[in-house]
């Protein structure tokens, strides 16, 4: 294929997934909480950030790393009440923030001044062969990493200032939640790393008069988690309320744990991962879709509601198995394709309908390609890169329905793209997506709305 060619494959592809982007004519939906309060799911999605920025630093073996995300979307709706009892809608824009600064230390890593090369290898046979210098990341390290994300929603307001006229202003409104963690990292490569910390979920609710108390925690939880990775090719992760483990994954590396047998595998070849996933996704809380088991709370009397107590509420786990592909060829081509199934330990039921949901086995389906345009760069260029890059998805999730703005599936398709620029030690990103199951896991509230996202880190 010609490198013209190759072009217009990708432009086309671009062309194709961007399509999903395009506004529709549609009747408003009103936003009704459900990711947003789940603490159990924002969790997984600031541990999941925190996992692939980690995994951005081990690939580049980097010892200093800033990153920095913010995220809009702006046709939000929030259904709300005024003073004299009228129902209102009212448009917002949702804005996430995210953030995480990682430092490592070396320990334990000789200066390459303590190695001899071929040409001072004394005479004497006797003598000890010669090691070679260790790769810039080899051996002990230690990590220390802050990360914090916050979701707010934001309204602008005009102010009238008399004679001296009137300005707008953007300021957050209602609830606002906040996901922090704080872990220490342990890294002896290319072994082993171990990542230990805690998740810190807060919720900080208005005042009566609309303000903001940002000391005044109306749900405030710390969650322990820990994460490994083994030879490169065995990953654990677990989060732990308490003494309740509320999810655990697992995740192998196929491509990699052929390789120990065979010898290395080339850059260029498919790297093929299963990941195995439990969360306890549901549990009969008010902000959740459906009920567990049964619309009628297990004494068999008490009919479920948002005042159902804790010693009433029933709860499901979703098992996950998934397959992730990724191919990078020759730093030009990036492919990745992934799919999973699901299967949750209790029957699902409705609180729209009161009725069982059947759930398919096929939760999530995405692919992606990306192109990078330094590729064959030369020079100083070599070390640049420009990534264009599109995809399609499809997600199925219980709170569907209730989040979209037109047809009551539990389905979503849509798509992504996106532009990279990475030089040595910084590197940017802009983003747009519409129903993009990334976006969709992370925040199913954003069903049927345009997200725009732009990143950026520094590294070395």
């Amino acid at each position: 294929m010609g490198r013209g060619s190759a072009h217009r494959v990708l432009i086309f592809i671009i062309l194709a997934s961007l399509c999903a982007l395009i506004p529709r004519a549609a009747y408003p939906a009103a936003y009704e909480a459900s990711t947003l309060h789940n603490a159990v799911s924002r969790s997984e999605t600031v541990q999941g950030l925190f996992e692939e920025r980690w995994n951005a630093i081990l690939a580049g073996n980097r010892f200093f790393d800033l990153y920095g995300r913010i995220n809009w979307i702006p046709d939000f709706k929030v259904n709300t009440v005024t003073m004299t009892g009228e129902k209102r809608t009212v448009p917002m824009t949702l804005v996430r923030t995210y953030g995480s600064l990682s430092l490592i230390f070396r320990a334990d890593q000789d200066s390459p001044a303590d190695y001899t090369g071929p040409a001072d290898t004394p005479a004497d046979a006797g003598m000890p062969t010669p090691r070679s210098p260790p790769a810039r990341g080899d051996g002990f390290g230690l990590g220390f990493t802050a990360t914090g994300f916050h979701y707010g929603l934001t309204r602008q307001t005009t102010i009238d200032r008399g004679a001296a006229g009137s300005e707008t202003v953007t300021d957050y409104k209602y609830s606002q939640f906040f996901d922090d963690v704080f872990a220490l990292s342990l890294l002896y490569r290319p072994y082993f790393h171990v990542h230990g910390g805690v998740i810190v979920n807060n919720q900080i609710d208005p005042n009566d008069d609309g303000t903001m108390d940002y000391t005044n925690s109306s749900e405030l939880a710390t969650r322990w988690f820990v994460s490994s990775e083994l030879f490169d090719f065995l990953i654990g992760t677990a989060t732990a309320l308490g003494d309740e483990v509320e999810s655990f994954s697992m995740e192998l590396a196929l491509t990699e744990l052929v390789s120990l047998a065979t010898g290395p595998v080339g850059r260029s070849a498919p790297r093929f991962t299963l990941i195995i996933r439990r969360t306890a996704l549901y549990n009969d809380e008010p902000y959740d879709p459906v009920w567990v088991r049964s619309a009628t709370a297990r004494d068999g009397t008490t009919g479920k509601d948002v005042n159902l107590a804790d010693g009433l509420k029933e709860r499901a786990a979703l098992y996950i198995l998934g397959l992730l592909v990724k191919e990078n060829w020759r730093e030009r081509w990036f492919f990745e394709a992934y799919a999973e199934g699901q299967r949750p330990t209790e029957r699902l039921i409705s609180k729209t309908t009161e009725e069982r949901i059947d759930v398919p086995p096929l939760r999530e389906a995405r692919a992606s390609l990306g192109y990078n345009f330094f590729a064959e760069a030369g020079g100083k260029l070599s070390t640049f890169k420009m990534i264009l890059s599109g995809g399609a998805s499809r997600y199925w999730d219980t709170a569907a329905p209730l989040h979209r703005q037109r047809g009551g599936s539990y389905v979503l398709y849509g798509g992504f793209g996106s532009l990279r620029i990475e030089a040595p030690w910084i590197g940017m990103e802009l983003r747009a997506s519409y129903n993009h199951s990334v976006e969709l896991r992370r925040l199913i509230e954003c069903a049927q709305k345009a997200v725009l996202e732009g990143s950026f880190f520094a590294s070395f």
